[in-house]
């Protein structure tokens, strides 16, 4: 086992992750942490937060609904949104 693997499997055994879908794969002699997480969850934010400051990693990936995507890329998508044909959207799939 690798010193990354051992770390992953360390965090993974924390408390703060225990209620979060952490994976690690192996592909192409690469291993790959995968972190589940909710969008609006100030827990989901800090087991991600930790799991960044442990350094163990080359590179970062975020997945991202189409909907969050352009509100990154288009900062004013907000400011421009009908807030009551959002909130009538969200009831007509109760």
């Amino acid at each position: 086992m690798t010193q990354q693997e051992k770390n992953t499997h360390e965090i993974s055994n924390s408390k703060a992750f225990q209620s979060e879908p952490l994976k690690t794969v192996s592909f192409n002699h690469c291993n790959i942490t995968l972190l589940g997480t909710a969008h609006v969850s100030k827990a989901s934010a800090d087991k991600v937060q930790e799991l960044i400051a442990t350094g163990n990693y080359d590179a970062v990936a975020v997945e991202l609904c189409s909907s969050r995507y352009k509100v990154i890329i288009t900062p004013d998508a907000i400011a421009q949104m009908d807030l009551f044909q959002v909130i009538k959207k969200v009831k007509s799939t109760w």
